[in-house]
């Protein structure tokens, strides 16, 4: 059994100029899976693009995803954390929900 990976991708990604440059041919391929702009691509059946790891890339196990949503939603706060805590969600999990929540604050500052 493999575990569930969900892949976060920080608001500075412009997926539709990788797309672009995909198309038209200014990627790295190597079967299916491209190269763009310090990312990559994997193209699954069917024809879906679907972005894998690089820059502004963050790959969350189940519980670090589930961290993540509670801090959008409460913050950095002892409430997030109580309900972390119900949730059996690991502190490796949490840290890594942290990283990408402190980041996305840093570049939503830097917006104003």
């Amino acid at each position: 059994m493999h575990s569930v990976v969900n892949t976060v991708a920080m608001p500075w990604v412009d997926f539709g100029e990788d797309l672009e440059a995909i198309l038209s041919g200014h990627a790295i391929r190597d079967g299916n899976r491209f190269v763009v702009n310090g990312r990559e691509y994997l193209l699954e059946g069917g024809g879906r693009l679907c972005p894998t790891v690089g820059e502004g890339l963050y790959q969350l196990g189940r519980g670090a995803y589930r961290a993540l949503g509670w801090y959008n939603a409460l913050g950095l706060t002892g409430l997030a954390e109580t309900q972390l805590d119900q949730q059996l969600v690991r502190e490796d999990e949490r840290d890594a929900a942290r990283q990408i929540w402190l980041a996305l604050q840093a570049w939503r500052q830097g917006q104003r």
